[in-house]
């Protein structure tokens, strides 16, 4: 029994004192918002927390030091996106806003610097483990991260897109999975949408393959680390694993390969304990209040005059009270029931009990903030995800959208009052937040665990064969209607082909009006003559002087087709 017991002593002892393995891990996210980084945060804190030395390169400086975490900034975020003026990105057509993409200098000049930085270079004489890279806008680093030759793995601040999950062989179908750039769209789109989505979205691929963006990154790293280095897509091919900033319940539908892990709502928690000014403002609201914060990228002072009039002379009719997110945190003539801040801790107000309803920019950090905490949304997209998250808010049933260049009183205040009195956005709303805390593992749990390289390593090398280089398009396109395309060497050919059809598109819709039209559907305008969808009567293109409209509607089993006329 004696020798038992100190058997059982030995084992005890070696369990509980034998030093937990500690890695070095370097996460690299020069170009960001500050929402980017705060999809990273709670990850690399509770790698920190198990232990482990991280270090974070970030434009975003920490507000307070954290053990076993260093910072770096190369590149203050105000140098990057202080000039972004995103209402004046709204008023572009979508064919406007890709030529922006095409020639973002926002990226090459914070490259450069970061690239200039002594303390950043420095990272690469020492000696590390995982390494974790920023998937949106930060490819001048792929070089980086292939001298420094560890596993790396690369997080999406949104649903990963199909240029980023093509990189392990998961193209998505554009048949059914809309592209981030379009607004309007959703899983359940007919055949002009389709055809749209299918066209933007080769188009946005050819811009990320062939655009001027893409040379100058890989020129950048190439000129600081070696001629030699490869591209940046097959740099990007050898990822590890992807983080997707996703949740099924709260996206469109998508299929995905195991090795994108869907980490969305990873920052979520549980409210917290409010500042007492602040708190005695929202509990002693007696009809409830509402939230209204438009993120951190668009500065409120850039937001127009009679638009702050509008919501200043709405917020006075109503009687619950508002808590407002201003960048100044100061306002002349403002209602009695509203009160005004330069920062606020949305999380614990979106857990507050009194809350009815988020008025946001539908940012996807908030707009899964709310579902967690189970608050409808009155979504006011802006520019980037902010459309497709907004109507995928809608579909899920928790929120209304207004379209920020057409705001007026009247529309603001029906949607408000609509949210509020109408029950079911409330009820759909708590269910969702039901289902996202009902998991058999937290996302950081989940994140935590596959940030491990013995496990990243073991399932990339041991139980996955990598299909990055498989020619998704022609296989999975054109194989399945032209036998054995894929033998005549016409990759170039098709190539060409689908780059002038979605060139032609992106004219059409250049110069395209509201854009989509909720009553009528989607329309463009080009040159005084147009071509769209809407529903109607029948379903069958139709020529009527200088608009083309094809129109649909369902029939008792399906969808029925008129064909093809002329009407003059």
């Amino acid at each position: 029994m004696f020798l038992l017991k100190c058997a059982l002593a030995s084992l005890l002892l070696n369990i509980f004192l034998t030093p937990v393995s500690s890695e070095r891990i370097l996460f690299v996210l020069p170009i960001a918002t500050k929402s980017h980084k705060n999809v990273f945060e709670p990850l690399y804190k509770a790698l920190a927390a198990k232990g482990h030395e991280v270090t974070v390169v970030s434009p975003v400086k920490p507000s307070k030091t954290s053990k076993n975490i260093r910072e770096i900034v190369p590149v203050p975020l105000k140098d990057i996106f202080g000039a972004f003026d995103p209402f004046e990105e709204r008023k572009k057509t979508l064919i406007g806003q890709l030529a922006t993409f095409a020639a973002w200098d926002l990226i090459t000049g914070p490259c450069i610097r970061t690239y200039e930085n002594q303390e950043f270079m420095g990272l690469l004489n020492e000696k590390w483990d995982l390494v974790f890279l920023n998937g949106f806008v930060n490819d001048c680093f792929a070089g980086f991260v292939y001298k420094i030759g560890v596993p790396f793995i690369m997080v999406t601040s949104m649903a990963t897109p199909s240029y980023i999950a093509e990189l392990v062989g998961n193209r998505l179908p554009m048949s059914f999975v809309p592209i981030q750039s379009v607004s309007g769209l959703s899983d359940d789109m007919n055949f002009g949408q389709r055809l749209l989505n299918f066209c933007m979205g080769m188009l946005f691929l050819s811009l990320q393959s062939f655009s001027p963006v893409t040379r100058r990154q890989e020129d950048i790293y190439r000129k600081y680390l070696g001629e030699d280095l490869p591209g940046y897509r097959e740099i990007e091919g050898n990822v590890s694993m992807i983080f997707s900033n996703s949740y099924f319940p709260l996206t469109y539908p998508r299929p995905l390969l195991p090795d994108i892990v869907e980490i969305g709502g990873m920052h979520c928690r549980p409210a917290e304990p409010l500042p007492k000014d602040l708190n005695d403002f929202l509990t002693g609201a007696e009809h409830g209040f509402i939230y209204f914060s438009m993120g951190t990228v668009l500065q409120t002072d850039q937001m127009p005059e009679a638009m702050r009039q509008n919501f200043l002379k709405v917020f006075s009719r109503l009687k619950q009270r508002v808590i407002w997110k201003w960048n100044s945190g100061q306002m002349d003539n403002i209602p009695s029931n509203v009160k005004l801040s330069s920062w606020l801790p949305q999380q614990d107000i979106l857990g507050h009990p009194n809350v009815k309803i988020f008025i946001t920019h539908g940012g996807l950090l908030s707009t899964q903030e709310a579902a967690y905490h189970g608050v409808p949304l009155l979504a006011i997209p802006v520019f980037a995800d902010q459309d497709l998250n907004a109507q995928q808010a809608v579909t899920s049933g928790y929120a209304l959208s207004l379209e920020i260049l057409d705001l007026s009183e009247e529309e603001i205040e029906t949607k408000i009052n609509q949210l509020i009195s109408d029950p079911k956005f409330y009820k759909r709303a708590k269910e969702l937040s039901a289902v996202i805390r009902d998991q058999s593992e937290t996302p950081l749990e989940r994140a935590v665990f596959w940030s491990d390289p013995y496990n990243t390593d073991r399932f990339g090398e041991a139980c996955l064969q990598k299909i990055s280089s498989f020619n998704y398009f022609i296989n999975y396109h054109i194989n399945t209607s032209v036998y054995k395309l894929k033998t005549i060497k016409m990759n170039k050919i098709v190539f060409i082909a689908l780059v002038v059809l979605a060139a032609a598109v992106a004219v059409m819709a250049g110069g395209h009006g509201n854009g989509w039209d909720y009553k009528t559907g989607y329309a463009f305008q080009a040159g005084g003559q147009g071509w769209g969808w809407g529903h109607g009567g029948g379903h069958g293109w139709g020529h009527g002087g200088h608009s083309y409209v094809y129109e649909h509607r369902p029939i008792s089993h399906g969808w029925g087709h008129g064909g093809y006329g002329h009407h003059g």
